[in-house]
């Protein structure tokens, strides 16, 4: 049995493994107290600034943040008033 401790840093996971050992995990954590949106691999929230927006991008197949809704396809329902 092997117990470990792994942190990422820089979004990397690295570690050693004795070849001849064979390893299995068998119970996986993430603590939230260090999860931020921008670590989903599928959200690019390089460039985010205040009051930006995650909106979809098709060709892509990530969420970006933007401060501009330009996508013809986005329809904002603010409502009745």
């Amino acid at each position: 049995m092997v117990k470990a401790r792994i942190t990422p840093q820089n979004h990397k996971v690295t570690g050693q493994v004795n070849p001849q050992n064979e390893i299995t995990v068998s119970s996986f954590a993430i603590s939230s107290e260090n999860l931020r949106l921008g670590d989903l691999f599928d959200v690019d929230t390089s460039g985010a600034t205040d009051g930006a927006v995650l909106v979809y991008d098709g060709t892509t197949a990530k969420f970006q943040s933007t401060t501009e809704i330009k996508n013809p396809n986005t329809q904002v329902n603010g409502g009745h008033y």
